[in-house]
């Protein structure tokens, strides 16, 4: 059996591609096995693998059905693949409102009866929620942003509501216990980047409601049970309110927390009730109120993949130049070099919507992987320098080169931040930058087009032949020079250089008439440096018209 070069290295990137599906679908079932144990305990533990470790079992089942079904379908070729032991992480349990799950695995591919040897290609697929903008609430109704991304930083959505579920979270503080309870999501709005609106409903009444409540409870209570200023506490609780009403939602919930709940807990030196006086319902109902003033809450979320992600943190809002700037347009030109170029990363920075702010710096690391750098590493990274030559306004832009020296071999995750003169750091944004070394340019494809036109009443023919060029990963690459020529009925020679999509064509002299003609075009002649051609040429032929 003889196959084509394109054949061949098709099976390499269909092999590539479909094993990062098969990934992604046993991400989905360890996911949604731990998502399952951690429900029907509340989301009080099993938020970590280490917590079930069970559930990875059926992720590698998965992978062991692919990797065999995989080797069945190309017996011809002679494929040797192996995959090492995928790693799952789900780390679901951090307070700071972010959740991620993952998984990796090295995946090598042989071909023995095309020569082919040591392709090797670490797969990654990731799935990050990140829940804590608090955009208002009432008690009952609560509005927040959640940010939903995969590998790499790229966004997800838009999701529906039936994919995410979020839990709203009391704290018993009599009994030092944190519970859980489901709430319905009305509501989930797209607005772009990952970004997503979403309202659900506690159905546990306004916190305007139950302060009033609580405020009919305590008067509820005879005044022969006090052994301190009843009034005294009702005009707290009606503080309280005020300071809800008035926009100051932390200071109500301080002067909850601090000065009416001591008040009526027979555990304080504070209490102004007698022993025997019932007090645990109205506990309860402060704690409601607190949880509702300060919300904690726990957001599951699933991707189209089948992805399960949760993530716990307290939802905030914006309070003050609380947010660093945004990265914008991150580019790097070229996106692939070779041993002894370089490129440059150029992005704008801007904290225009985020306090505006002037920006202070912009620096950028360089990694292998797809996680972000640690929040220990900032301010140590590559600085980046201000087109205009100083940073004082709150839109930049800004640039830096980066030798291939800098790059190990393969891929490279540029990840870019900017910090504002408030000291907050965004977020990053990361771009990929690929280093080849040492590669070998393909012949990807030749095509062949014919063409017609008319001048007054004579027809005349054409052909266009359009070559792409890849390295041996299948990636285009630009600046070739490709040399070919035109045989059959029409001849001649041309060079071309390649696109940014690895693509150059050719056209034909033209012909008169309307009799069919033959069209050859060879590639013959294939160079850049830094870059070995494997000398594989190329022909293909059309009769037109």
């Amino acid at each position: 059996l003889k196959l084509s070069e394109p054949r061949f290295r098709s099976t390499i990137l269909e092999i590539t591609y479909s094993s990062r599906s098969a990934l992604a679908i046993a991400l989905a079932d360890v996911s949604k096995r731990l998502s399952y144990r951690a429900e029907t305990h509340l989301y009080q533990n099993y938020t970590d693998l280490d917590d079930y470790p069970e559930a990875e079992v059926g992720g590698y089942e998965i992978m062991n059905r692919w990797l065999l079904d995989t080797i069945e379908r190309y017996p011809a070729l002679g494929v040797t693949l192996n995959v090492s032991e995928p790693r799952f992480t789900c780390e679901w349990g951090g307070l700071d409102g972010r959740g991620y799950s993952k998984a990796e695995a090295l995946i090598s591919i042989d071909i023995a009866s095309k020569g082919f040897k040591g392709y090797r290609q670490r797969v990654e697929i990731e799935l990050n929620a990140t829940g804590c903008l608090l955009i208002e609430t009432d008690g009952e109704t609560t509005t927040f942003e959640l940010l939903v991304t995969r590998e790499r930083g790229n966004p997800v959505g838009p999701l529906e509501s039936p994919l995410i579920n979020v839990y709203f979270e009391i704290y018993d503080r009599s009994n030092e216990h944190r519970y859980m309870n489901e709430t319905a999501v009305e509501s989930v709005r797209y607005i772009g980047e990952g970004r997503h609106i979403v309202v659900y409903s506690t159905h546990r009444g306004n916190i305007t409601s139950n302060l009033e409540e609580l405020e009919s409870e305590v008067s509820a209570i005879p005044d022969e049970n006090f052994t301190g200023s009843k009034e005294e506490l009702l005009n707290l609780i009606e503080e309280v309110e005020a300071a809800y009403l008035n926009g100051c939602r932390l200071d109500a919930w301080s002067k909850l927390l601090s000065e009416v709940r001591p008040r009526l807990d027979h555990d304080s030196p504070l209490c102004i009730v007698t022993e025997d006086t019932e007090t645990g319902g109205i506990l309860r109902l402060i704690d409601l109120i607190l949880s509702q003033l300060r919300p904690w809450i726990r957001v599951v979320v699933r991707d189209d993949r089948g992805i399960t992600v949760s993530a716990y943190g307290e939802l905030k809002e914006l309070e003050g130049d609380i947010l660093g700037p945004y990265i914008k347009h991150p580019s790097a030109d070229p996106a692939l070099i070779t041993p002894g170029d370089e490129a440059v990363i150029s992005c704008e920075a801007d904290d225009l919507w985020n306090g505006n702010s002037t920006i202070s710096a912009v620096e950028l690391f360089i990694t292998n992987t797809t996680s972000p750098p640690d929040q220990t590493l900032y301010g140590s990274g590559m600085g980046m320098t201000p087109i205009d030559g100083a940073l004082d306004e709150s839109v930049e832009e800004v640039e830096a080169s980066i030798s291939s020296e800098e790059l190990d071999p393969g891929a490279n995750y540029i990840w870019i931040h900017a910090r504002d003169s408030a000291g907050n750091w965004g977020e990053f944004k990361v771009l990929e930058l690929r280093l080849i070394e040492g590669s070998t340019l393909r012949i990807e494809s030749l095509e062949l087009v014919g063409h017609y036109a008319y001048w007054w009443f004579w027809r005349y023919n054409w052909a266009t032949a359009t070559v792409t060029i890849t390295d041996a990963y299948g990636n285009p690459i630009e600046g070739v020079k490709v040399h070919g020529y035109w045989s059959g009925d029409v001849s001649g020679e041309a060079e071309r250089l390649t696109d940014e999509n690895g693509r150059c064509t050719f056209n034909s002299p033209i012909i008169w008439g309307w009799t069919p003609h033959t069209y050859t075009f060879t590639v013959d002649n294939v160079e850049k440096d830094g870059y070995t051609w494997d000398g594989v040429t190329a022909t293909k032929t059309i009769v037109y018209p």
